[in-house]
């Protein structure tokens, strides 16, 4: 496989795991924020899959979990994973990760 650069793509599996807020039973997808008031009336609660990243596309297979991977570097407004639902994980900087 070639990316648009004619590059050959890497592809990688990759494991996602962390956080997120939601009543119980509601399933894998999430459509509230992960702030004060939701972690405060739901909880956090602990997640975790797998994904074929290929080149910038990133898919889980479970049909939640589809989307493509951002980068500043190349014109996009942000870095991280835009999920196909328009859902956004943008990606901690360095310095972020330090005081998590």
């Amino acid at each position: 496989c070639t990316n648009a650069k004619g590059k050959k793509a890497k592809k990688y599996i990759a494991t996602f795991k962390g956080t997120d807020v939601g009543p119980v039973g509601i399933g894998d997808k999430v459509i509230m924020a992960c702030d004060a008031v939701t972690v405060e009336k739901y909880g956090l609660r602990n997640f975790e899959f797998e994904a074929k990243v290929d080149g910038d596309v990133v898919d889980a297979g479970d049909g939640v979990h589809e989307g493509v991977y951002k980068s500043i570097r190349n014109g996009d407004t942000f870095e991280g994973i835009k999920w196909k639902d328009g859902n956004r994980w943008i990606k901690k900087t360095e310095a972020e990760e330090g005081k998590s």
